[in-house]
């Protein structure tokens, strides 16, 4: 009987084990930390896939322009008919015998017409073209496409990096309204022993009605608080889903603290140079110069000579007056030489105008310099701002507790009033929504500062 009892526990303890081991399994499948966003927001990401696809497209604008070195390959057909052959009259004398003395003699003329060709050509022709000069049109041209390719690839970097820190920042959201609403629902549980507590005063007359009546309006507002909270937090949830391109969030959960290591930043100027040197932005602007320049090589190659090697074969029905095919081919040497073009004016606007966009691509770096420098250092005054404050943030949390523990009790005992204690539990709200406001302050700073120099941390980037 002992054994029996002893295999039934044993299979209830399996069974329970069981079911907590699915249970555990299946909280684990549905919560989500920060590197599971970021890796599903780069598979996911629609904003993605479209500079993806923009990058690819200027893949293959650099393979087209590169093509142009080749020679090029036509064939050609075409089928002719006329209403009318045209035609050449030729008068052919008529001679005469007289013997002996005359000889031939010409006794009249018979007209007869000859055809150029039939009612009916048919022309096959293949071309083959092989650019040997150009001026560098087409060198210029391919170096074009390769610094669109450059600048694409640049792109997609900028909004890849945009996206992990937006969702970094929507992920600590996350965690920042889950807090909050721990925060209300522990403000409400201490306003709700509170009321407990002031209606044991009430029941011994040491508190009057209308103090019962605002410690209830107290209790009414917390719980107001908390459903605020709650809907910010669902809010929360689903921008950082539709962010990530998750619709189904049905029991997902979030995994993450925003707690953790505070590390000493770098000097200002170690962000600025980072910046200055991996920005996308920036290496978009250097290509975008070397396109200006290589606009004003273009304009000036069209003052030069063009040659091209050129080969035709021909079969063609009929062939002059020989009615069937013939085959026949033909080559030459193809210059074009550009002498004068609107009296010069057209390619002499066109070439300073070339000149003056790489000015501007000039003065546009300058000016993007200036604006990067601004955002590493208000990203960093952030970052130093908030890692200051953390420490008394908590100490001030530490104090609260400490403060309203005592109010507690004093109010039981009568030498407080309900003021005092309401104020003494809104310092300590106030003293843990200001923690972890600094804490998410410091986090969305310390990921900010990463994507103003053109880092990407979760790929282990680095300036050094």
């Amino acid at each position: 009987m002992n054994l029996r009892k002893m295999s039934l526990v044993f299979m209830a303890i399996v069974l329970l084990s069981c079911f907590l081991m699915a249970r555990i399994s299946n909280s684990e499948e549905n919560s989500l930390t920060l590197e599971e966003c970021i890796e599903t927001a780069l598979k996911n990401n629609q904003g993605l896939k479209i500079a993806e696809q923009q990058l690819n497209s200027a893949k293959y604008s650099k393979i087209q322009a590169f093509g142009r070195f080749f020679p090029s390959l036509t064939l050609t057909g075409t089928y002719a008919k006329l209403s009318e052959v045209p035609e050449i009259k030729m008068a052919t004398p008529q001679l005469a015998y007289y013997p002996p003395a005359a000889g031939y003699v010409i006794t009249g003329y018979e007209t007869s017409s000859i055809g150029f060709g039939g009612r009916e050509s048919v022309t096959s022709r293949l071309s083959l073209t092989q650019p040997v000069f150009t001026g560098g049109k087409i060198r210029n041209s391919i170096r074009q496409a390769g610094y669109g390719y450059e600048i694409a690839k640049e792109e997609f970097r900028r909004t890849k990096n945009n996206l992990i820190f937006n969702v970094r920042k929507a992920f600590c959201s996350v965690l920042l309204a889950e807090i909050f609403v721990e925060i209300s629902k522990e403000a409400k549980e201490v306003m709700q022993k509170h009321y407990e507590i002031t209606q044991a005063l009430y029941k011994e007359g040491k508190v009057s009605g209308y103090g019962v009546s605002k410690v209830k309006v107290q209790l009414v507002n917390s719980d107001t608080s908390l459903i605020k909270s709650q809907n910010n937090l669902e809010l929360a949830k689903k921008f950082l889903f539709n962010l990530i391109n998750q619709r189904d969030i049905e029991d997902r959960t979030i995994t993450g603290t925003l707690e953790g290591e505070i590390e000493k930043p770098e000097d200002l100027e170690y962000y600025v140079q980072g910046a200055l040197k991996n920005r996308p932005e920036i290496k978009q602007s250097e290509y975008q110069q070397k396109i200006s320049k290589s606009l004003v090589k273009l304009a000036i190659a069209e003052n030069l000579p063009n040659i091209s090697l050129v080969g035709n074969y021909e079969y063609q029905k009929p062939y002059y007056f020989v009615d069937e095919w013939t085959g026949v081919w033909s080559g030459m040497v193809m210059l074009n030489y550009p002498i004068l073009d609107g009296l010069g004016i057209s390619n002499y606007g066109k070439i300073k105008s070339a000149k003056t966009i790489e000015m501007q691509t000039e003065i546009a770096k300058d000016q993007l310099e200036d604006g990067i420098k601004l955002e590493v250092e208000k990203a960093y005054l952030n970052l130093t701002e908030s890692a200051e404050r953390i420490s008394a943030q908590k100490e001030n949390v530490e104090n609260a507790k400490e403060n309203l523990k005592i109010a507690q009790e004093r109010y039981r005992l009568g030498l407080m009033s309900d003021i005092e204690v309401r104020d003494t539990q809104l310092a300590l709200t106030q003293a843990e929504v200001n923690y972890f406001q600094t804490l998410y302050d410091y986090k969305i700073a310390q990921a900010e500062i990463m994507k103003d120099i053109g880092v990407n941390p979760t790929q282990g980037g680095t300036l050094r």
